[in-house]
């Protein structure tokens, strides 16, 4: 897979919607935060292989839980039971919640 193009969303300016080229055409093949995106270093016309999709989308899915905590802590302090609690209920993966509470 080759990157094809980059979008922001439009409710978010802080998420880029990636669009791979298959087949001579873009298609959509997955949602970034701009953390993400910078750490990985992502440009166009970048070739992905599986294991880097995977290892991206699990930073992804690490970054998620941790605003998600951000965001729950924002109102006051809780117990990091809580914010482990939280996290399960809004069905965050458990080794994302586990690299968000080690943070």
């Amino acid at each position: 897979m080759k990157i094809a193009k980059f979008t922001t969303q439009k409710k978010n300016q802080d998420r880029l919607n990636v669009f791979v080229d298959k087949d001579g055409r873009e298609e959509f093949a997955f949602a970034i935060d701009l953390d993400v995106f910078i750490k990985y270093g992502l440009t166009k016309g970048m070739e992905l292989d599986d294991d880097f999709v995977r290892d991206v989308l699990q930073a992804e899915e690490e970054q998620k839980a941790y605003k998600a905590a951000l965001n729950y802590l924002s109102y006051r302090m809780r117990a990091v039971s809580e914010v482990r609690d939280y996290l399960v209920k809004k069905e965050i993966d458990e080794a994302a919640i586990n690299a968000s509470l080690n943070a």
